[in-house]
């Protein structure tokens, strides 16, 4: 990394027109490894621009915080050599140790800040780990509920939240189905995104869990009892960020991870060929009604070729086997609800209802 002129001769303005950040792959985000991470330097120059739209790849957060700053210096490519970036860190902190100037203060901020950054693990969701984005969510949501024109799904009928996460539990999409934020429940918001983390972190490439297989086993004395506090909310990212953005593309959940596990209906496992990519989350209506809205959404985005699951029918369908002495036959029921959810999930197979429930029911 190049030091500013230590006597003070090069103004900001030729230091910035020579500084550059080379870097080709700058940012990528794999799991089970750094969210950001400097490969192969070859010299590709980048202005502030193209290195916003760089890191936006491994999340918004990152390039408003630093595309003003990190095209002020430059990093030495090291061609062929994954090596370049660690060297020019060491030889940027030794200078800075003497006590040589390195630049502004702005500069200097932003490259530590960086450094940080990408020394340490994240957990950020990056658009192309993302199973879904927000528009496909909207678009999906609006069109499962009764309110927007969808079909009814035996509870409420309430507008509904809806939350999709990646398979590393960061949040890639939250969205409402109503006009405005307050048209749904909006304790729900935080309700749908635990859901879909649930969902996603129980969930297997060859075996699917909703939440709603959760149930019984987490009552007392069941074999998953205390499973809902095995994984707490984070309070620094669910009380965070602007209120007016709940819901929108740049709601304060998306990409990070929130935590959480809820043990009830509405949460499901989204599989693309047959291969678990992320979880969804729906919250605002009844539990049965959420699950009913959750089986039809991830329908609609195609994500639904579930491998296996605990139900009879071999998938994450709810499963309304729990008796009046409150035991679950399979181990994996759900308790019903007061409306019609248990019909029309069976409707849509969403549901497996025994035939001594269907009398009871008559």
């Amino acid at each position: 990394m190049k030091e500013a002129d230590s006597a003070g001769k090069t103004d900001d303005t030729s230091q910035t027109s020579r500084a550059s950040v080379e870097a080709h792959g700058f940012c990528t985000m794999r799991t089970s490894a750094y969210a950001v991470r400097l490969v192969h330097f070859v010299g590709t120059g980048l202005g502030p621009d193209r290195l916003g739209a760089q890191l936006d790849r491994g999340g918004r957060f990152l390039r408003r915080a630093f595309a003003d700053s990190i095209w002020r210096f430059e990093i030495p490519p090291a061609r062929g050599s994954k090596t370049g970036f660690s060297a020019g860190r060491q030889r940027w902190c030794a200078s800075r140790d003497k006590g040589q100037d390195m630049t502004s203060r702005t500069v200097a901020a932003g490259t530590c800040a960086l450094l940080l950054i990408i020394s340490l693990p994240l957990s950020a969701a990056s658009a192309a780990d993302c199973p879904a984005n927000h528009d496909q969510l909207v678009k999906a949501l609006r069109s499962a509920v009764h309110p927007t024109g969808g079909p009814s799904n035996g509870g409420l009928d309430n507008n509904e939240w809806a939350a999709v996460v990646d398979r590393t539990g960061g949040v890639c999409a939250v969205a409402f189905s109503g006009d405005k934020v307050d048209d749904q429940w909006l304790g729900s918001r935080a309700i749908a995104a635990e859901k879909a983390n649930t969902a996603n972190s129980l969930s297997l490439k060859r075996f699917a869990i909703s939440t709603a297989n959760l149930y019984a086993g987490a009552q007392p004395s069941g074999f998953l009892f205390g499973l809902q506090f095995s994984n707490p909310v984070n309070p620094a990212v669910l009380y965070a960020g602007d209120p007016s953005s709940y819901g929108t593309s740049s709601d304060p959940f998306t990409g990070k991870q929130l935590g959480g596990v809820i043990v009830f209906g509405g949460g499901l496992a989204l599989y693309s060929e047959s291969s678990v990519v992320g979880g969804l989350g729906v919250s605002g209506d009844s539990s049965c009604a959420d699950h009913n809205v959750a089986w039809r959404i991830r329908h609609s985005l195609g994500l639904d070729r579930v491998p296996d699951g605990p139900s009879p029918k071999h998938n994450d369908a709810i499963v309304y086997d729990i008796k009046p002495d409150k035991t679950s036959e399979s181990g994996y029921g759900h308790a019903k609800c007061n409306g019609s959810e248990m019909e029309i999930a069976e409707q849509l197979g969403a549901g497996v209802v025994p035939p001594w429930n269907k009398a009871m029911k008559q």
